[in-house]
């Protein structure tokens, strides 16, 4: 893409992203507790002389570790310890080998840490797992129907009052139930820091205790610090589930009246038409980031003009992903405009038959869909495509008006089967101009 408009440049720079990075705070405090398990009384050890700062790389011109790297020397200087060769690290000393016994409790309680949702596992591993992890409130925090009624009760109570992470799943064959699960976790609703609700089988059984469920339904319940809500619904084969659940339209929007004021990220992946009507639930100025999988928009195009013009509503928006799987070009385009002031992060996949359409048009919906979203701060975008419609996006994306991308400063591009992408940073503008 070309621009000759004065005070821009006008030549595109290619980036690699690169990987993920930890702090170097997390990782001080894990040498220092280290550190303080290796060293002898009289402090004259070479293990009571190794300074937290050797432990990076000092060449490196970042101020933080990768992921990567962080990695292999925590998992070498570990290896060391346990494996009772001190020499490789240190080797004028010799010292027998460390076992889990020896490790202090706040190093394995940085460890342990990480075990949710599998702490009662932990627990039944030996007698000092045991007395540690029941000491950690923040371990028994993640609480799913899959738990037996005495599991959750005593996850619950050894959570203390930390937040709480709520799943409720109904998967192909696993015979789990919503019942008495429900009712337990509810009483503790002002605790819930995420809901997941994930459902890929329709079971009928399931589904009614839900309706049924009065405290669910028609009462309004409020979460005051739950923050992120995760909503699967759907059968992957979306066409064996769809008759079914078109008869229970409510029974999987249960969670459309909740009242949610903390809440800041969510996810749907639905065929629900509800989801284009008034939802108190994601009506919250806290949120700022939407992922849409829609599939309602295999249906008809007034759908998605519908789903899109609730998405408009959100002005609070800073991130929005959305999955469109079939994309039907007839009709007189969007009803109008989507303002989204804040947006700042938009991607747009399409699934591999959304544009397998017999109309010659098929591309005009992505044109009109991109020249619709009016958002003054929108400074990234992704855009993800089967690989037969590379060179008419290429094409298209060449014929975009800079005014559209005035504010865009990466735009990366996907395409599938197979998979090639390009990572682009956009001109901009020069300071006063």
């Amino acid at each position: 893409m070309q621009n000759h408009a004065k005070g821009y440049e006008t030549s595109p720079r290619w980036r690699i992203r690169s990987s993920p990075t930890v702090t170097r705070s997390s990782v001080d405090g894990l040498i220092a507790s280290l550190q303080r398990w290796t060293a002898v009384d009289d402090g004259q050890s070479p293990s009571a002389t190794l300074q937290v700062k050797d432990f990076w790389n000092l060449n490196s011109k970042s101020s933080s570790s990768t992921v990567g790297e962080t990695s292999l020397q925590a998992a070498s200087l570990l290896r060391c310890l346990f494996q009772g060769s001190p020499s490789e690290l240190f080797p004028t000393r010799h010292a027998p080998m460390r076992t889990l016994v020896d490790l202090p409790t706040e190093l394995l309680t940085q460890i342990l840490l990480d075990a949710p949702p599998e702490s009662f596992n932990v627990s039944r591993v030996c007698k000092r797992l045991r007395q540690v992890v029941t000491g950690i409130p923040q371990v028994w925090t993640h609480v799913s129907n899959y738990l037996t009624t005495t599991e959750l009760k005593l996850s619950i109570a050894r959570s203390g009052k930390e937040k709480l992470f709520v799943s409720l799943y109904a998967k192909r064959g696993d015979n789990s139930k919503c019942m008495p699960f429900l009712p337990l976790v509810l009483a503790h609703g002002k605790r819930w820091k995420e809901f997941r609700f994930e459902a890929n089988e329709f079971r009928t059984e399931f589904f009614t205790e839900i309706f049924r469920f009065y405290e669910v339904l028609e009462k309004r319940v409020c979460f005051p610090v739950l923050e992120s809500l995760h909503l699967q619904c759907y059968h992957p084969d979306y066409r064996s589930d769809m008759p079914r659940r078109y008869n229970w339209p409510k029974t999987t929007f249960f969670w459309g009246r909740w009242e949610l004021p903390m809440l800041r990220k969510c996810y749907i992946s639905s065929v629900l038409a509800d989801i284009k009507s008034q939802c108190p639930a994601l009506q919250g100025e806290e949120l700022t980031s939407l992922q849409i999988d829609y599939h309602k928009d295999r249906m008809s195009f007034e759908d998605f003009d519908k789903c899109m013009q609730f998405v408009g509503g959100l002005r609070h928006l800073r991130d929005l992903q959305i999955t469109f799987y079939k994309l039907k070009t007839e009709g007189n385009g969007l009803s109008q405009r989507i303002r989204l002031p804040n947006l700042e992060f938009l991607c747009l996949r399409f699934a591999p038959h959304a544009f397998r359409s017999r109309h010659p048009t098929a591309l005009s919906l992505l044109e009109e869909l991109m020249s619709s979203i009016i958002s003054p701060r929108l400074s990234q975008m992704v855009l993800q495509f089967e690989s037969p419609m590379k060179l008419a996006v290429m094409a298209y994306l060449q014929r975009i008006p800079y005014s559209i991308l005035s504010t865009l400063r990466r735009l990366y591009i996907q395409f599938r089967e197979p998979a090639f992408g390009v990572c682009l940073l956009l001109p901009h503008k020069v300071a006063g101009c």
